[in-house]
């Protein structure tokens, strides 16, 4: 008996000293020693050290904010996320990330394609399948037009219409226990049967991977991953290609796929996976590569791209030896920041008519997810700026402005805006105005009404195409 308590005392110590080295392991890891912890992925908004005032302390907005941010600098914090996640994980199958929704046999999806599957994405951009049909009727006949304006000038526009998980693999998707809205139409469904009506160019890499379903020796998504698999994305890379010789007559380097073979996940075959912040990644099977390389042809040209679209377009840049394809290959991430491209860093910067002009190709490539605002700004205002200068654009805003300040409502209402932003209501006025007339440029610029591809052309444009043939 005094063996085994000598046993237990000597265990109750133990575990006292390993609570107390617990207990101040995060005060030594903020104050004394500082151990280099794997960062959280995902975005984070750190909380900033709040100000002591009366005022703060009296609302007490002080405390709460001070208790986050003392939350959020609290020692191994990271550590101690991924492990409980872990847990989670590991016992329950369960994850605190809104962002990823855990299907079948694990399977991960991104929560914003689990919603468009269940009820479509409507409810984020607008609130009736009228209105939804409306708006991408819209969008495809501007396109046709911008497509035809530009082709007029040896630049070939084409739309990428990429895959989404949902689409091709909706039996492994979570069961619907969280949306109630009723099925809306779905962008992707709508726009292929429009592009075809007007014309547009476009290849469907979604019905391409419907396709390729269960007949192809490759994965096309990773239960881990919400983008295309990096080897599924060589394989379609090839065919995006040949389309694009197809549309324009120009020979393009054609590229050879290696042989697969298996490796370690390399971005963003776990995107997913990572988000969930979890101690280990789940075992699995190497994940499957193949490599592609330039076939060398003395006669093919390097083409200039312009890439405008959402994250499933950084694939082709992990996969492709793109410097070898293209002469550049800028890239409008979502039609603002812009990547690859040393002179600008954000699409407001540049002058967008002279930037599509000396491109052989622009690319407008959104997967079915994220293609329910396919004009992101960039539809509709290239298409007015290729057929009216900057005067003309200013006199509609002018108009516009005028009509502002005859209406008491709309007066009242910017006026408000204004009050609550902070800002003059002059500058809220213009770009209420800015907005309105590239919203729906038809009721602006009357030659842009009607099913035709409008003739006429801003003196900007025919400057340009004058100078370079000079």
């Amino acid at each position: 008996m005094k063996i085994l308590k000598l046993k237990n005392e000597k265990l109750y110590k133990t575990l006292f000293i390993v609570l107390i080295v617990l207990l101040f392991m995060p005060i030594v890891q903020n104050n004394i020693i500082h151990f280099n912890i794997k960062e959280l992925n995902g975005v984070t908004l750190e909380t900033e050290k709040p100000k002591l005032s009366f005022e703060t302390y009296k609302n007490g907005s002080f405390q709460r904010q001070f208790d986050t941010y003392l939350t959020e600098k609290v020692g191994f914090r990271e550590f101690f996320i991924r492990t409980y996640n872990q847990y989670i994980w590991s016992f329950y199958t369960k994850t605190f990330n809104d962002n990823v929704s855990i299907g079948k046999d694990r399977w991960l999806y991104s929560t914003v394609n689990v919603r468009d599957h269940y009820q479509s994405l409507i409810y984020d951009v607008n609130f009736t399948n009228e209105r939804m049909t409306n708006k991408l009727d819209n969008e495809a006949l501007r396109l046709y037009k911008l497509q035809e304006i530009l082709k007029e000038y040896g630049v070939t526009l084409f739309i990428c219409m990429l895959p989404g998980k949902d689409y091709v693999f909706p039996e492994y998707l979570p069961q619907n226990n969280g949306f109630d809205k009723p099925e809306g139409v779905h962008a992707y469904d709508v726009l292929k049967e429009n592009f075809k009506k007007y014309g547009n160019n476009h290849i469907d890499i979604n019905q391409l991977f419907l396709n390729w379903k269960g007949n192809v020796d490759f994965p096309l998504f990773y239960k881990t991953c919400t983008h295309w698999s990096n080897i599924a994305t060589v394989h379609s890379s090839d065919t995006i290609l040949r389309y694009m010789e197809s549309l324009s007559g120009l020979n393009i380097n054609n590229i050879s796929i290696g042989k697969q073979y298996r490796d370690k996940a390399r971005k963003p075959d776990q995107d997913l996976e990572e988000l969930l912040n979890k101690a280990f990644f789940t075992p699995t099977v190497k994940y499957q590569y193949a490599d592609a390389t330039i076939i060398p042809d003395s006669n093919a040209v390097k083409p200039k791209l312009i890439a405008i679209g959402d994250s499933f377009f950084w694939n082709m840049t992990y996969v492709l030896p793109m410097k070898d394809l293209f002469e550049y290959y800028h890239y409008w991430y979502y039609n603002n920041t812009v990547y690859f491209d040393q002179r600008y860093s954000n699409t407001s910067q540049f002058d967008l008519v002279s930037e599509l002009l000396d491109s052989d190709f622009v690319m407008l490539s959104y997967c079915t997810a994220q293609i329910y605002d396919l004009d992101r700004k960039f539809i509709n205002n290239a298409l007015v700026r290729l057929c009216y200068d900057d005067d003309e654009i200013q006199e509609r805003i002018e108009q516009v402005v005028t009509r502002m300040r005859n209406s008491e409502k709309w007066s009242t209402e910017i006026a408000n805006k204004a009050k609550n932003s902070g800002r003059s209501v002059d500058d809220i006025m213009y770009e209420d105005a800015h907005y309105t007339i590239f919203h729906i440029p038809e009721e602006y610029f009357p030659e842009l009404k009607g099913d035709e591809v409008p003739t006429k052309r801003s003196g900007h444009l025919l400057s340009l195409i004058s100078s370079k043939t000079l």
